[in-house]
């Protein structure tokens, strides 16, 4: 195994990234809360303009990208996102290596955020920081 390892720059992009000069690719790639795969992995984006780096191109996992795109139902892009999920295992364009997760301990008696918000983002703890508030009790009060 000959491995190099490149720090991100634009000779990276250039030299390795868009001719696809690899055979095995460890790349960072962020899909924040709601993925958009299209860039990832429709076939019109295996170019070297694009950025499905694996090259991958299924007929009917393009349907289905497309598909959950334009769907503004929950219910439909979820189906459609889990039959895309089944293809992409079943094809292995791509190996999912890491997904981080954030781990935020707070005190009880101190609320910072609503046990409904989801954080994709670490910064995401602050996003409703207005709302922090700490509860104000008087105790053992001497005279």
């Amino acid at each position: 195994v000959d491995l190099e390892v490149y720090a991100p720059s634009q000779e990276f992009l250039v030299n390795v990234i868009q001719p696809r000069n690899y055979d095995i690719l460890l790349y960072e790639v962020e899909l924040g809360a709601d993925p958009d795969l299209f860039a990832y992995y429709h076939s019109s984006q295996a170019s070297t303009a694009g950025l499905n780096l694996s090259n991958y191109a299924n007929p009917l996992v393009d349907d289905l990208i497309l598909g959950s795109r334009s769907s503004m139902d929950e219910v439909s892009r979820a189906t459609k996102y889990e039959t895309f999920l089944k293809r992409w295992v079943n094809d292995v364009p791509a190996i999912g290596i890491y997904q981080s997760s954030l781990v935020y301990y707070f005190n009880k008696n101190v609320r910072s955020f609503s046990e409904d918000d989801s954080l994709v983002y670490a910064i995401d703890r602050f996003v409703d920081v207005q709302y922090w508030a700490v509860n104000k009790d008087t105790k053992n009060r001497t005279p």
